[in-house]
């Protein structure tokens, strides 16, 4: 039985042609950009906290742990794309630790409020419709009448809008369907940690019956074309932006084509 996720869904709309080398034949690539690294990073240093969940959490506490964890994954294959080529692994560095920052400083730090925390790096396995899905989220709040989904992001920032028409929200929502009272509401909760304002960091959606049967007729879109390409192994390569933050240059058709190599720049 196939199993979904919103990134294997993700990337095979972003390019056919990795979907095939990630999930049918199983290439694993030791490579990391440095912004996922710094992702990575963020969110284990995020977890650490509503894990340990202190009564009093000063910021040194949390720069302290993010520089021990960042020393600790560091590794010889983070790279730099080549677009980024004037900034340095510092900037990086010193970019994730804003972005803890601004969370401590939105969050009420050193008083950040655990009492409704249900879960962090939660993983659920469950189905839409006949297809089986498995997602981890960030960290679930769970109250009387509700339960609040957070994700945290160390990239650019989304609009509302745009976020009203996310399918990592749907998926997300789906995920807590599965095992939660069907009386209680569901609200989806963004972060965007680069932003200082609350009202730019933190943005909340609610989605009525209308938007969720809207997401779900566009996911099951999603997953036909996704079956169709396996029974024609059809993966065709979409060369765009994307590329730049892409280690599969020995794999990809397109790379070949051209005899290009990564010239992303190695992190030091």
């Amino acid at each position: 039985m196939l199993k979904f996720s919103y990134s294997q869904i993700n990337t095979f709309s972003n390019c056919p042609q990795k979907y095939k080398l990630i999930y049918i034949d199983k290439i694993k690539k030791p490579h990391d950009s440095i912004e996922a690294f710094l992702g990575k990073v963020v969110h284990e240093v995020l977890e650490w906290i509503y894990k340990e969940k202190m009564s009093y959490l000063i910021w040194d506490s949390i720069e302290k742990k993010y520089t021990e964890i960042w020393k600790e994954k560091w590794h010889e294959n983070i790279y730099i794309a080549p677009i980024r080529k004037k900034l340095d692994t510092n900037h990086f560095k010193k970019m994730g630790l804003e972005c803890l920052r601004n969370f401590y400083k939105n969050n009420q730090g050193p008083y950040i409020d655990f009492k409704n925390v249900h879960g962090v790096e939660l993983e659920i396995e469950f189905m839409i419709d006949e297809y089986h899905f498995k997602t981890i989220i960030d960290r679930l709040d769970k109250f009387e009448n509700r339960y609040e989904i957070h994700d945290y992001k160390t990239g650019k920032s989304k609009t509302h809008d745009d976020l009203k028409n996310d399918l990592q929200l749907f998926i997300y929502q789906k995920a807590v369907e599965s095992f939660c009272d069907k009386n209680k509401k569901i609200n989806l909760n963004w972060h965007y940690l680069k932003e200082s304002s609350k009202n730019k960091q933190h943005i909340k959606i609610f989605k009525n019956e209308d938007d969720l049967i809207c997401h779900k007729r566009n996911l099951l879109e999603k997953i036909d074309r996704i079956i169709d390409a396996r029974k024609k192994e059809y993966f065709p390569s979409n060369p765009n932006f994307l590329c730049n933050w892409c280690y599969f240059w020995e794999e990809c058709e397109a790379k070949k084509q051209y005899n290009e190599i990564n010239p992303s720049i190695l992190a030091k």
